[in-house]
């Protein structure tokens, strides 16, 4: 009896074994891999782009962040996480814009930040910027009122006039007398800097 129990053990003692040294070789085969995309560099890029070094109050900037592979393969499913979360593909040694409007509308120091990821790697990039509060001449003045750039012809003038009077008209139901009176002011004395004869 007891030569019948112990062919039994050495099996089950065999499998035991088995089992384990497969866990091992799978752990050590795991580990090497490991150190071999440690030692891969990081082919993740990021860059705020477009900044200017002076940036006044309400000035409008376009700027883009820049996310570029700078590895030789293909990178798939790389998750940026700014503010919202995007997810994109990368072929080797391209890049991908992603435009935005900076924050212009406080005066101070601004930041912001982004952070890509792509398996192990990742990329977290700062930046700052400085809005000026700058004093409006009174041109610059005059076009903020009516909704206009530098460089408005007569046309664009008439027509902001024409379609702030539709809004702050006195007779009108939500009309503003002193919003109009702004108005008007506005547009007589662009009209007048365009032809100083009219």
């Amino acid at each position: 009896m007891s030569a019948s129990i112990y062919p039994m053990g050495s099996i089950f003692f065999f499998y035991i074994f088995f089992i384990v040294l497969v866990i091992v070789m799978v752990y050590g085969l795991w580990e090497l891999q490991q150190a071999h995309l440690e030692q891969m560099p990081n082919p993740l890029s990021a860059a705020f782009l477009g900044i200017p070094d002076t940036i006044n109050l309400f000035d409008e900037v376009q700027a883009m962040l820049r996310i570029q592979n700078v590895g030789k393969t293909r990178l798939k499913n790389v998750r940026v996480m700014w503010g919202s979360v995007w997810t994109l593909s990368l072929e080797p040694e391209a890049h991908v814009d992603i435009p935005f409007k900076l924050d212009t509308l406080t005066a101070g120091n601004h930041s912001m930040n982004a952070r890509v990821c792509y398996k192990q790697w990742d990329v977290t990039i700062l930046c700052f910027y400085h809005v000026f509060l700058r004093r409006l001449t009174q041109k610059e003045k005059y076009l903020r009122i009516l909704g206009l750039k530098a460089g408005a012809s007569r046309r664009d003038i008439k027509r902001a006039r024409n379609r702030l009077a539709k809004k702050y008209h006195p007779d009108k139901e939500m009309g503003n007398e002193e919003k109009m009176k702004e108005v008007n002011e506005a547009y007589r004395r662009l009209m007048q800097d365009l032809d100083p004869h009219t």
